[in-house]
């Protein structure tokens, strides 16, 4: 497979067009620094039996999503651990009333909506919805009595304290003491839509935390009160209330897309948006992530470092801009936009933030898109 540079990596989501995406839902919490905590309760909360609890998940590993305790004495916690998903609830002595258990059902690297409705006081009254699916739980513990939610200390993303801090990605956080019917899609609906996408949740709960803002990422829209940030919080590179595909796995060895004929309806132009998920395994050499046509336009990593390069139709270099650097086993979302016309108008965002750009080449000219060969994930002189 000579003549070509291929990209050894998991990538999603790529994305060529005049525009820009909307911005991304969620925050990533990297398990060892991130979380939310509140030093008292929840403004207005009370014991009860009955909950509804919402939240989007997107797992690098295991920890607590949500939880009530006093002094790490658990009264309601929400984590995932050995493949499980838990719902524990106690009452005000300490004993385990609800014991809910969901196996397998939550994926790694990848958004899924987790929905459950309660009613400890009927048997009948009880459901979990995975994705918008009835998901079979495992109801190991389930005693008609009180969950005692009030308690002196709330976390979200770790206990109160930081322990046990969730690894990955949170958005549309949502808890309110009422039983509803998850069988009614109109219920479902008040937190994902009918294809699938982010809902923000109802603002009458105790707690609704879209996790829509890095600044203010555990910002409380309900009724229950202000959380404190713990760590460095960024924006996630891709959320719920965008296309949830499943990422590709390139093997850098034989795996690559390839299309033998232009884009239909490209035409030359000075301006041009990209938009890409990427993880690399590997920063040595030239990883490429999409070319036209040998390099009529291309984004690439060339050791380490973000490349954006491209030619106009006679063949000369106009653009090349490199955009700092990339590390392995880590996913980016990568967005650019650029005006050859005009040289403040070119950004490259990497996870929500502006990189600084080192400007080699950027001419006044139209980029060659009428190319004849497009790829993704190696050098279009290397197609099948």
């Amino acid at each position: 497979m000579s003549g070509f540079d291929e990209l050894q990596r998991k990538m999603a989501g790529l994305t060529l067009r005049r525009g820009v995406s909307a911005e991304p839902i969620g925050v990533d919490l990297d398990g060892a620094n991130d979380y939310g905590s509140r030093a008292s309760d929840l403004t207005g909360n009370a014991d009860g039996k009955t909950f509804t609890f919402s939240v989007w998940v997107y797992r690098d590993g295991d920890g607590t999503i949500y939880i009530a305790d006093a002094s790490l004495n658990t009264r309601f916690r929400v984590f995932h651990a050995g493949g499980i998903l838990y719902f524990d609830g106690r009452n005000s002595s300490g004993t385990q009333i609800l014991n809910a258990q969901i196996t397998g059902f939550i994926p790694l690297n990848t958004w899924t909506h987790v929905l459950a409705s309660v009613d400890l006081a009927n048997l009948s009254n009880r459901s979990v919805y995975i994705g918008d699916s009835a998901a079979i739980v495992n109801w190991a513990t389930y005693t008609n009595d009180s969950i005692d939610f009030t308690q002196n200390r709330h976390g979200i993303g770790a206990y109160g304290a930081g322990n046990d801090k969730f690894d990955g990605r949170l958005a549309g956080l949502f808890l309110d003491y009422t039983y509803r019917d998850l069988s009614n899609s109109a219920n479902r609906r008040l937190f994902i839509d009918s294809e699938g996408f982010y809902v923000k949740p109802p603002t009458t709960g105790i707690l609704c935390v879209p996790f829509d803002d890095p600044s203010e990422p555990f910002r409380n829209d309900g009724t229950g009160g202000a959380f404190t940030q713990n760590g460095v919080i960024a924006r996630s590179g891709r959320g719920p209330n965008q296309t949830n595909v499943s990422a590709s796995d390139l093997d850098g060895s034989a795996d690559y897309g390839s299309r033998g004929s232009g884009l239909s309806g490209a035409s030359d132009s000075k301006t041009v948006s990209f938009s890409v998920n990427v993880k690399l395994d590997t920063v040595s050499g030239t990883q490429v992530i999409y070319d036209m046509d040998a390099g009529d336009f291309r984004v690439s990593v060339v050791s380490g470092v973000l490349t954006f390069s491209g030619k106009n139709a006679a063949g000369s270099t106009i653009l090349n801009i490199a955009a700092g650097d990339f590390v392995v086993s880590r996913w980016y979302n990568v967005a650019a936009s650029f005006d050859m016309a005009d040289t403040a108008k070119r950004v490259v965002h990497v996870d929500g933030v502006s990189r600084s750009l080192t400007v080699t080449t950027y001419s006044d000219d139209l980029l060659d898109l009428t190319t004849s060969a497009e790829s993704f994930g190696a050098d279009t002189a290397g197609g099948n």
